[in-house]
């Protein structure tokens, strides 16, 4: 039980810097444009996690089911922030 809570609080503080620097972004960066990058690169960010999630449980015996599941949790904490970044389409 110890061995998998190591990988899980190191990728919650991971995530919990990443979280900060992605809503100072969003608040200093008024350019939808901008913006929009911002958040097609956070879902290409999920894309890899995903992957390496999987490829990594089905290749490898060290990648836990633990770290598996944790590793998708954080991805989809990334979507929504992507989600959220991401600025609405307005016409004028």
């Amino acid at each position: 039980l110890t061995r998998n809570v190591k990988p899980l609080s190191s990728l919650l503080c991971v995530f919990a810097i990443s979280f900060l620097f992605i809503c100072g972004i969003m608040y200093f960066v008024k350019n939808n444009d901008r913006r929009r990058e911002i958040g097609k690169m956070l879902i290409k960010v999920v894309e890899y996690l995903i992957t390496i999630a999987l490829i990594g449980k089905i290749l490898t015996e060290k990648v836990t089911t633990a770290t598996t599941i944790s590793v998708i949790i954080t991805a989809l904490i990334v979507l929504v922030i992507a989600f959220f970044t991401i600025p609405q389409n307005r016409e004028k």
